[in-house]
């Protein structure tokens, strides 16, 4: 992660529809002019959200996890599809860092709940949401699994690596314990995990701000 000196702009929740997707290459926001056939306006990170409260209580591997203290969030990448990038777990650890004669600390990040953030999960546009239900509810699991059991801003270690003996070996683990703990059509009952993207779906959701290393004053 390269170190930044520069301030953002706060973290906006910002309004999207499927009809007409488009990137303005000045701001990096998104605009659309469809009309929201479906007569309301669905919160993908709210719903991701609940989701996630549903698998944390019914998987003890994840009951350390204090969801208020975790943002999530959906970004855009013109490389997800060739990156294979369904989704992402940013740990943000507290305390500082040391570059030559320069210190650095994460720029803080509020959840929802308005509580300082120890992780932020983030989901890909439109890729995650082209997975079945079922892959979007296991891949929801991924992410979690990836939170340190100290719930300490870190990610789990196996050894030394997030994935242990590899991205295969890690998903085993995960489909084992989604089918241990998440009974079948589980999904169907969270909308953000079970909906179609269709023209004229009109959703909301926090767009995704990568965490930044700020120089200390």
């Amino acid at each position: 992660m390269k170190p930044e000196s520069t301030s953002h702009t706060a973290m906006t929740k910002l309004e999207y529809s499927l009809a007409m997707f488009t990137a303005s290459a000045q701001t990096g926001r998104y605009s659309s002019r469809a009309v929201n056939i479906h007569g309301k306006t669905i919160d993908l990170t709210a719903g991701l959200r609940i989701a996630a409260e549903d698998i944390v209580a019914r998987m003890p591997e994840l009951q350390h996890i204090d969801l208020e203290k975790v943002h999530f969030s959906v970004f855009y990448s013109r490389h997800a599809k060739r990156i294979l990038t369904f989704a992402r777990c940013y740990p943000l650890p507290s305390g500082t860092r040391k570059r030559g004669r320069y210190t650095y600390r994460l720029e803080p990040v509020m959840t929802d709940h308005g509580k300082k953030a120890k992780y932020i999960v983030a989901f890909a546009w439109e890729r995650f949401w082209n997975l079945s239900p079922r892959d979007r509810l296991e891949t929801l699991v991924h992410e979690l699994f990836h939170i340190s059991p100290n719930f300490d801003g870190t990610l789990r270690q196996f050894g030394e690596k997030v994935h242990g003996k590899g991205l295969e070996w890690f998903d085993t683990i995960v489909y084992a314990l989604s089918e241990l703990y998440l009974p079948h059509e589980l999904e169907l009952e969270h909308p953000v995990l079970s909906l179609n993207l269709t023209p004229g779906l009109e959703v909301t959701f926090d767009k995704l701000k990568p965490p930044r290393w700020m120089l200390e004053p």
